[in-house]
């Protein structure tokens, strides 16, 4: 019964990457996360979920995402995969 389980949770976590995933840059490495609907709801900061199982994510990771610059602030587990919570590095841009 667990293998079923198994194939049926990869099978799903393959559609969620392949439907709502974007490619995102964690330190130099490409890889694919889904933005996670429980984040923050103020402010510069966003939760993404990792998909992909080449980059182990770390606090202070530098990521690019859509172009913008963020810094790892915390990471937690979520259905067994890392969720990040990202600060944006404002960089001098202005709002």
């Amino acid at each position: 019964m667990a293998d079923l389980f198994d194939g049926m949770k990869r099978r799903m976590d393959a559609l969620i990457a392949e439907r709502f995933g974007m490619k995102v840059n964690i330190n130099g490495t490409d890889c694919i996360v889904v933005e996670s609907d429980l984040g923050p709801v103020e402010g510069n900061g966003k939760n993404v979920v990792v998909f992909s199982g080449n980059v182990i994510p770390r606090r202070g990771d530098r990521v690019v995402l859509r172009g913008s610059e963020f810094t790892v602030t915390r990471i937690r587990r979520f259905n067994g995969k890392p969720q990040l919570t990202l600060e944006e590095n404002n960089g001098g841009k202005g709002a």
